[in-house]
């Protein structure tokens, strides 16, 4: 298959939210945290652009959710715990925090793709992690930080329901005036 033809708008975006968290990934390593916090957010922002720019768009297919799933994992799966690793160090039990974090991940990704579409997601959204880790960073002691990775790792996994986050869309049950 021609790659020019299956990549459209919403996977550029989704590449680069990747490009950020390759760039947290690189200012993480440098120890640079500040900036590495700020390319994590970027990515979200990112991540979030290319839905709404795939549901404008009428984007279906398996292509784009492929990309994305596989954009979100190094975005909010690796990059995270790259962090943590650079910020908390090399002490076994960190490192299972941040392994096991990665590996729910991954599972929650996996789930969601193949999953019927629904108006929740079940799970935490992996997305989170690059939302709360920086915050948590900020603000919590560090030595509370792997068991933060633990709980959005069980959370990940977990059958709890998340609703979508519907912005400029009003609710269907609302009343008209």
């Amino acid at each position: 298959m021609n790659m020019l033809k299956l990549v459209k708008a919403p996977d550029l975006v989704s590449l680069l939210s990747l490009a950020f968290a390759m760039l947290s990934i690189f200012s993480s390593i440098e120890r640079d945290f500040n900036t590495a916090m700020f390319f994590m957010i970027l990515s979200v922002v990112a991540d979030y652009s290319d839905g709404m720019l795939a549901r404008l768009m009428h984007r279906t297919g398996n292509f784009g959710k492929q990309v994305d799933s596989l954009a979100d994992i190094i975005a909010f799966g690796v990059t995270p715990a790259v962090f943590g690793y650079m910020v908390l160090g090399r002490d076994t039990f960190t490192m299972a925090a941040l392994v096991i974090f990665t590996c729910a991940g991954l599972l929650r990704l996996a789930r969601y793709n193949i999953s019927p579409a629904s108006d929740y997601f079940e799970g935490l959204p992996i997305t989170s992690s690059a939302l709360l880790i920086p915050a948590a960073y900020t603000l919590l002691p560090l030595n509370l930080l792997p068991y933060l990775y633990l709980l959005l790792a069980a959370l990940m996994i977990s059958s709890i329901k998340v609703s979508k986050l519907k912005l400029g869309k009003k609710d269907k049950k609302q009343k008209k005036s």
